[in-house]
């Protein structure tokens, strides 16, 4: 075999471990890593050393079999499956890429170093993606990781499919002799190799992944109304039981008043037990903002169910902010706090502060979490299970947030998770 191929098979294998390693977050095994290299070069030097031709061919079977299994044992805390996929994903793509780019420069040279430089220069392109800062690696983790098994089995054998391709016209049919439509039409298919075996897969799929993402987002906006709706009927019944109340207090004067010569202690007694019954502590905070009283209110039940407790230090104002918008951004990083809460033993605290200046209002919220929490982009690292039904929560907040020319800033540094929210309500005072 050809030298470039041995130095391509081994990029790959450095690839699938960087890949496994930094976007998927997995960890390696220093030991097991050195010793599958060490195995790799092994063969790769017998087979230069050989001359049997069947020997030849074992080894190389062995270093390509090797450069695939060497990832499920060097690297843990990701399931093998998944790595396994990644492994046959980046395999498809490297090698669909460098034959068809050795097609076209085939079609005029067969200098060996000419097509060593190629193979080397996509594979740098590979390294180089891996790590720049937004890579867009990150983004098919991303598409991988919510979409269908169907669309995942779709996008691997359009890959391959393409591969095999490619693999086969660089191989036999540039022995034909050369001539300008020859070669303008090879050019031509290794183009439609990459664009329509690659490319719109990955487009397709990116397409299908922001319908789903959107139609979740939208089921996620009709459950927060309908929140909205729970909350403003919360606020209507409190109020209606203030009105109650004021009422009573003018009963009980008159009610106390006859019934004083009969039974006067059994009548205060009786007014004392229906003070008591009709009290109303739901509405634990006073905000500023009926809504947010609602919520936090409804929050820290919950918060006490799991051994926990929020405080809220500020004011938010009035005006400015919708009652949705005020669900959305205040309702879930509450939840992720809570959430992060019941992995926590002991007593734990969610504190909120807030408070207005300029038609500008500056929302933080932090909490305690059992370790620091990586982030991306500003973006936490997920470690729920149940991609597809997770996550979606920050995204909301965020969008939410773009509606007010607004920013956040995540954070997490000794175990303790900031969540820092800035809003512009100049604009949109009586938003609802």
């Amino acid at each position: 075999m050809e030298n470039y191929f041995w130095f391509d098979l081994l990029m790959f294998s450095v690839n699938v471990h960087i890949v496994s390693v930094r976007i998927l977050r997995g960890k390696l095994s220093i030991l097991k890593t050195v010793g599958a290299f060490s195995l790799f070069g092994l063969g790769v030097m017998l087979n230069r050393a050989v001359a049997d031709d069947l020997l030849d061919t074992i080894l190389g079977f062995f270093c390509i079999f090797l450069a695939f299994a060497a990832p499920l044992a060097t690297i843990k805390h990701i399931k093998r499956f998944r790595i396994l996929y990644m492994a046959c994903l980046l395999f498809g793509v490297s090698y669909t890429l460098i034959n068809s780019f050795q097609w076209i420069v085939l079609s005029f040279t067969d200098e060996t170093y000419i097509l060593f430089s190629v193979g080397l220069l996509i594979q740098l392109l590979f390294l180089f993606l891996l790590f720049t800062k937004n890579t867009v690696l990150m983004n098919v983790k991303h598409y991988i990781d919510i979409i269908s098994v169907k669309l995942k089995t779709l996008l691997l054998v359009s890959v391959w499919i393409s591969a095999a391709f490619a693999g086969f016209f660089s191989s036999y049919i540039v022995s034909s002799p050369r001539t300008l439509p020859l070669i303008v039409t090879e050019c031509c298919a290794a183009a439609m190799v990459i664009s329509i075996g690659i490319m719109w897969p990955f487009i397709f799929i990116g397409n299908a992944w922001n319908i789903t993402y959107q139609a979740a987002l939208n089921r996620l906006d009709g459950q927060i109304r309908a929140q909205v709706k729970h909350y403003e009927l919360v606020i209507q019944a409190h109020k209606d039981l203030r009105d109650f109340k004021h009422g009573f207090d003018n009963i009980k004067v008159g009610l106390a008043a006859h019934l004083q010569n009969d039974d006067p202690r059994g009548a205060l007694r009786f007014l004392a037990e229906c003070e008591q019954s009709i009290q109303s502590e739901y509405i634990s905070f006073q905000t500023g903002h009926l809504i947010a009283d609602a919520l936090l209110s409804e929050k820290q039940t919950v918060a006490k169910a799991g051994g926990a407790q929020i405080t809220f230090d500020g004011l938010i104002p009035p005006g400015g902010l919708s009652s949705v918008d005020m669900c959305v951004i205040l309702g879930n990083l509450l939840d992720n706090a809570l959430e992060a809460c019941e992995k926590l033993p002991g007593d734990k605290t969610v504190a909120i502060s807030a408070y207005g200046n300029n038609g500008f209002l500056f929302l933080r919220v932090t909490n305690p979490v059992k370790e620091d929490v990586p982030t991306r982009g500003g973006t936490p690292e997920t470690t729920k299970k149940d991609k597809e039904k997770h996550g979606m929560g920050l995204p909301s907040v965020h969008k939410a947030i773009r509606g007010y020319n607004g920013v956040i800033a995540l954070s997490c540094a000794d175990r303790v998770f900031t969540a820092e929210v800035t809003l512009d309500l100049n604009e949109t005072e009586g938003k609802d």
